[in-house]
């Protein structure tokens, strides 16, 4: 049984491949974001207190507070420092940074020591513009002693510092290295001051070095399942279950097993005095109430309007911890009776459902239950055929991909909770949730990279027109609609998306067309109401 809440990983190979956070790329100095990039704060002792500038002594001869202005210099004048750095084409290499790289397996490690004398350039080059361009009070733009404006800006200029050189030296190492993150380089461990050299590490993963094999020729067994009539009568009972109706009970009828009572509760210390511990007015589902079991028996027969007191055990799972599995007494008071009515199975029940009579009734749900039989078979040959894969084919999964699966899956099943009311902040163990997932979190990703080998392997193409007939599929054909779909997915990034989900397909299919399935006569198949109908 899969963990709740986690899709199988048959699902995840139609899904997306653009992982949040796993978008395979290149870092480019002046196209990475920076907060993005530098997610990672420096050491506590070189953490700077504020980044807002706070006025310093400026010598004598000045009347120093910070200007009003002074702010807009690291907002509305920040791209001036870009273009300086980015457009001087006329500047000498920076000297070479040493840089050590430890790799264990995809996760890459590397450390970088850029030397004290490119910092120093960097700094002088970035104060420079802050001098050029500050307003301070005292001296014309441009003319304020460098050692002041270093001071005055100190904590805006080794942001610049340290958003400009430590994208570009990651680049550097990862082209020289011809290495190719598949996610954003994660910073940690920064080591700087504007007087001496910069000390940083990064780490990501890279796609495994997988050379596939072993997809072709493989075995697989068919199960063609019939669907018994013990299975056509279960999902019509269910069908039935589903078109119940909950209405009043009549005054002289009194709750009985099953009914839904509406009650007001109050309970006491079982002498029956002294003050009241707890009250509440909620449903009880006769013979099925845990909190409160006395109340299964002492409700039957009541009506509307009657009470009753009597000494009980509280269940062990009662809210109140403190109260739970003690005995009390209880005073209750009917407010209201209902009762579930199973309509029954007849041509009413069909035409209730949309058919006209129960033999057409039986017909699409023995059809409904063949289909479903029919997909899960499918399922069953693609989990053979990727299990053979899977074992010719032994890989590891980046860390940092079965992370963002893991994190799409909780917060899909976070978003279920909120659907249904629930808060999924509470009652929910999230780490527990997690590591039940990992084991299938992972093989999701490994099957996605050994599909997309195979997809290179045998050179598989998704041409736009393809995916755009997939779009005006999926719409119902409407192809005026198709074009703006497809332009808002562009911008979206999910284009893409579906061109690689649909190639993971075919790889299936390649899989498929080149194995040998047997076909295996079944027992017929019985859905119970555990099993999807």
């Amino acid at each position: 049984m899969r963990p709740w809440g986690f899709e199988s990983p048959l699902s995840h190979l139609l899904s997306t491949s653009t992982e949040s956070g796993c978008r395979r790329h290149r870092l480019d100095p002046h196209s990475l974001p920076r907060k993005t990039f530098m997610s990672t704060k420096p050491q506590d002792d070189q953490a700077p207190e504020s980044t807002d500038p706070a006025p310093e002594a400026a010598g004598p001869g000045t009347e120093e507070t910070v200007p009003d202005d002074a702010a807009e210099l690291t907002t509305a004048e920040t791209p001036v420092i870009e273009e300086a750095q980015s457009g001087d084409t006329a500047e000498a290499p920076r000297p070479a940074a040493e840089a050590t790289v430890d790799q264990q397996g995809v996760r890459v490690t590397m450390k970088i020591e850029v030397p004290s004398e490119a910092v120093a350039a960097e700094v002088l080059k970035v104060a420079q513009v802050y001098r050029e361009r500050a307003r301070i009070p005292g001296f014309r733009r441009g003319k304020a002693p460098m050692g002041m404006v270093r001071q005055r800006y100190k904590e805006e200029i080794r942001e610049h510092v340290l958003d400009h050189m430590i994208p570009e030296y990651v680049s550097s190492e990862l082209r020289s290295r011809s290495l190719e993150p598949i996610h954003t380089p994660v910073l940690d461990n920064v080591d700087f001051d504007v007087d001496r050299q910069l000390v940083f590490t990064v780490h990501f993963d890279i796609t495994p070095d997988i050379e596939v094999t072993g997809y072709k020729e493989l075995k697989a067994s068919r199960t063609e399942p019939d669907v018994s009539d013990e299975a056509l009568e279960n999902a019509l009972a269910d069908l039935r279950e589903r078109a119940a109706k909950v209405e009043p009970v009549s005054e002289d009828e009194g709750a009985a097993l099953n009914d839904f009572v509406a009650v007001s509760i109050a309970l006491y210390p079982r002498e029956g005095k002294g003050k009241r511990l707890a009250e509440e007015e909620r449903y009880v589902h006769l013979g099925n109430e845990q909190a409160i079991p006395g109340l299964n028996s002492q409700l039957e027969g009541l009506n509307p309007g009657d009470a009753r007191e009597f000494v009980t055990q509280l269940g062990d799972n009662y809210p109140n911890d403190l109260l739970a599995g003690k005995e009390v007494t209880c005073k209750v008071e009917v407010k209201d009776v209902k009762r579930r009515h199973l309509p029954s199975v007849d041509d009413e029940l069909a035409k209730d459902l949309g058919m006209e009579t129960l033999e057409e009734l039986r017909d699409k749900v023995r059809e409904d239950i063949a289909e479903h039989l029919e997909q899960e078979a499918e399922q069953d040959v693609l989990r053979q055929l990727l299990d053979q894969v899977l074992e010719a084919n032994p890989i590891e999964a980046p860390e940092s991909m079965v992370e963002a699966r893991l994190d799409r899956v909780v917060q899909r099943a976070a978003e279920d909770l909120t659907r249904q009311g629930m808060d999924p902040r509470e009652g929910v163990d999230w780490a527990s949730f997690r590591a039940d997932n990992r084991v299938p979190a992972e093989r999701s990703v490994k099957e996605e990279l050994l599909l997309d080998q195979i997809i290179k392997a045998e050179s598989i193409a998704i041409e736009d027109a393809d995916v755009l007939a997939e779009i005006q599929r999926l719409q119902g054909g409407e192809e005026a609609s198709t074009a703006a779909i497809a332009a808002k997915m562009r911008e979206e990034g999910s284009f893409d998306a579906m061109r690689q989900m649909m190639a993971r397909q075919s790889a299936l299919d390649y899989l498929k067309r080149h194995a040998t399935i047997e076909s295996v006569a079944g027992s017929p198949a019985i859905i119970t109401e555990d099993s999807p109908a």
